[in-house]
């Protein structure tokens, strides 16, 4: 509403309000945040956070922070697959204690290339579960 225009506005003008309203019921329900998890370990295992997300990686060092928690100690498997299911690094391969580990990657492949923006996914796997989570990295 900066000033008069006969283009499309005096045909809109009047379902402004309508709109608003429509609007606004649509987004009454939608999660806007993330509540933090609590403490307690889980059943057997789950990706508590990755942060920052979307990621930058830079020059500087800049990586990104994958927590995860676990019951007991297990073999565990945390890889990043490209959205043509390759892999892409494998992160951690091996024996983990009960707790939480925390895990960075700095947006390199396992050649040490930085990879494109675009969509990855963080694999977590141990002998009788999988949990996948997405990842948002942009461009330098």
């Amino acid at each position: 509403e900066v000033r008069a225009t006969a283009c499309p506005g005096d045909g809109l003008f009047p379902l402004k309000q309508s709109i608003k309203d429509s609007v606004q019921k649509i987004i009454e329900g939608v999660t806007t945040g993330i509540a933090e998890q609590s403490d307690e370990l889980p059943d057997d295992f789950r990706i508590v956070r990755i942060f920052p997300n979307p990621f930058i990686p830079n020059a500087e060092g800049g990586v990104e922070k994958i927590r995860l928690r676990f019951q007991q100690p297990q073999p565990v498997e945390l890889a990043i697959y490209n959205m043509l299911g390759q892999v892409v690094r494998v992160l951690h391969d091996g024996p983990i204690s009960g707790g939480n580990l925390e895990l960075q990657w700095n947006g390199k492949d396992a050649r040490g290339r930085m990879v494109p923006a675009g969509v990855y996914f963080y694999r977590l796997t141990t002998s009788d579960k999988v949990e996948v989570a997405k990842v948002l990295l942009l461009g330098r």
